[in-house]
């Protein structure tokens, strides 16, 4: 009977312990999608800034010059004023991958870990 006790009361730790890792993961994952949410934002009020459009149209997968009527230059503006809200600068090789919001919030994650 001790036998079992001991192997139930260690199986109730493991436990304990795996959900305390996944609770710690589950905070880091609403952390990261809480930041992805404000990143987000924020490019939001960039577009809302420099194109006219309205804010209903700007999405994650939407392409700044094929959806929201961005040109060349009005790329290069958000761009910039993103590096500058930021306090970072992107490569030009990294620039010319930028079509969607979310290949901008991709770049900020990448600047952010170095």
């Amino acid at each position: 009977m001790g036998f079992n006790a001991h192997f139930y009361i260690e199986k109730n730790q493991i436990n304990w312990y795996n959900l305390r890792e996944k609770k710690s993961e589950i905070k880091k994952g609403v952390y990261e999608l809480s930041y992805k949410k404000s990143m987000f934002e924020e490019i939001k009020e960039i577009l809302l800034e420099q194109l006219d459009i309205d804010e209903k149209d700007i999405k994650l997968e939407s392409k700044l010059i094929d959806d929201l009527g961005a040109d060349s230059l009005d790329v290069a503006e958000i761009v910039s004023a993103v590096e500058n809200k930021f306090n970072l600068e992107f490569s030009k090789e990294d620039l010319n991958k930028v079509e969607t919001i979310q290949d901008i919030i991709d770049l900020l994650e990448k600047n952010n870990k170095r």
